[in-house]
């Protein structure tokens, strides 16, 4: 369930589907739309159960510990966020990544 993983993967093929646009060679133009069909799907599935999974973890009571340090739930959604606009830095506003 690796949603940067997958993510990337997605922009791969992106990177490679301009690449044969641009070379003017559309002989694998179904391969690359059919991954694409396959990998945005399961990257909605994935992000989908991070919610899930986010929402479930919040309604916890967890014990208080004096810290300055963030809550490690804050921590790792922060990294993920991070990643994600990262990747998603030079997407277009018509991807799912940007509607969400």
């Amino acid at each position: 369930m690796d949603s940067l993983a997958i993510l990337l993967c997605v922009r791969i093929n992106q990177y490679l589907a301009f690449t044969l646009q641009r070379r003017r060679a559309p002989i694998l133009e179904n391969y690359i739309n059919g991954t694409n069909m396959l990998l945005w799907p399961r990257l909605q599935q994935v992000m989908d159960a991070h919610s899930e999974s986010l929402k479930q973890n919040v309604g916890r009571k967890s014990t208080l510990v004096n810290t300055a340090a963030p809550h490690a739930l804050t921590q790792k959604f922060a990294q993920i966020m991070s990643s994600i606009l990262t990747l998603s830095a030079d997407s277009g506003d018509d991807e799912p990544v940007a509607n969400r």
